[in-house]
């Protein structure tokens, strides 16, 4: 059931993308008004669901504000495509980044990762050279504000 999962995919159905939209905003509302002894566990399970319209993804989160987060991933997978076609080594990468593997065990993942204050105005350079073992691929603005 529902409230066991680890995580929920909700994937894009169609190719009428209101339609599609609109059953992923009805798969979300149905799983909001799960009985409360089968309600997602806040912390634990995740939702991602699909969406084919960029104006969506501002729906999704409030329908299961702790759980759930919109994707368009049709957008960036055709971009990946395009990317492989014309610069297949530069393709394949991208794929292998963006490709889950479960607990990154001997793959290639990306991780955004919170640094030590100590570390906020350093040169991209220089934080590049405190980790000699990992490919720093760029630097997250503060989303604290």
């Amino acid at each position: 059931s529902a409230n066991r999962a680890a995580d929920i995919l909700i994937m894009s159905a169609g190719s009428n993308n209101r339609k599609s939209d609109q059953k992923a905003i009805q798969t979300l509302l149905a799983l909001a008004a799960l009985p409360k002894h089968a309600q997602l566990d806040d912390t634990d399970c995740h939702v991602f669901a699909e969406v084919q319209n960029s104006d969506t993804l501002e729906v999704v989160n409030p329908l299961l504000p702790n759980n759930a987060e919109g994707i368009v991933a049709r957008d960036a997978v055709n971009q990946m495509l395009i990317i492989r076609a014309l610069m297949p080594p530069v393709g394949y990468c991208y794929i292998e980044l963006a490709s889950y593997h479960k607990l990154g065990v001997e793959k290639n993942s990306i991780y955004p990762l919170e640094v030590p204050n100590a570390l906020v105005g350093i040169p991209f350079q220089d934080a590049c050279r405190l980790f000699p073992r990992a490919v720093v691929c760029g630097i997250m603005p503060d989303q604290r504000d």
